[in-house]
């Protein structure tokens, strides 16, 4: 499983919640190597700071934690979504705009797949846009 981006819109203003809001881009996500989702205008800021509750809330669990994200953006929902599988030891991908095929994925595969996104999305804003992710996702789980 992986997360792909490209951010197509960073505002100029940072504070507040303009980071979470105004972030756009192209999300997709990859599963054995197939496309399940590709859809452009996600707020991605928004979709990390949703990502990294999910991982605290599995820090805080005995069993798995659905994941579900749906945007202040977009009336249908969900754009993604973590099901937990029938047998409770995978997850199934869900989403409202979804182009393949939803295979189980591993826990630690879904784990992997969301720090990867939260570090690669740091990086560029850090070093594109001196945006501290952590900072921002921070303050917003607080808030």
């Amino acid at each position: 499983m992986e997360y792909k981006f490209s951010i197509e819109h960073v505002p100029e203003e940072k504070g507040g919640y303009n980071l979470s809001a105004y972030t756009e881009g192209t999300l997709k996500v990859v599963l054995d190597g197939v496309t399940f989702l590709n859809s452009t205008g996600i707020l991605l800021v928004e979709f990390a700071i949703v990502l990294s509750k999910w991982i605290r809330a599995l820090g805080h669990s005995n069993g798995m934690t659905e994941l579900y994200y749906s945007s202040m953006d977009f009336e249908e929902e969900p754009i993604f979504a973590l099901r937990v599988g029938k047998e409770k030891n995978y997850y199934l991908p869900e989403a409202v705009w979804s182009e393949g095929e939803a295979l189980k994925i591993l826990p630690e595969e879904a784990i992997s797949a969301a720090n990867r996104y939260l570090s690669e999305l740091g990086t560029i804003l850090a070093n594109n846009h001196g945006v501290d992710l952590s900072e921002v996702v921070e303050d917003a789980i607080r808030s």
